[in-house]
């Protein structure tokens, strides 16, 4: 139409979409994080730098930062609040982990 002069634009949010969308994210980072788990017996740990043996790390730091920076963006904007009010229980559990 020649005399149209504007556009039109829909938004719809999908609220489960994006609880599950978060949710996969953070699964797959924690997943990854208990991947590079190293076994304070195995030769894998005699190998690592020696900064890492003295802090006892046996994850690596590299995906824990990850791990960390998807929960964060994660509880960015309006969904980001709806996501932490929807899995507080999960996000708990996690961290707990995280900390022990």
């Amino acid at each position: 139409m020649p005399n149209l002069d504007y556009v039109y634009v829909c938004y719809k949010t999908d609220k489960q979409l994006a609880l599950s969308e978060r949710d996969l994210l953070i699964f797959r980072r924690y997943a990854e994080l208990e991947r590079s788990y190293v076994a304070r017996e195995s030769d894998g740990f005699k190998n690592l730098p020696e900064e890492f043996r003295f802090l006892l790390t046996t994850y690596s730091l590299d995906n824990l930062s990850e791990l960390s920076r998807t929960i964060k963006e994660a509880l960015l904007g309006p969904l980001g609040d709806f996501y932490l009010e929807k899995r507080r229980d999960i996000l708990e559990d996690i961290a707990l982990k995280l900390y022990a």
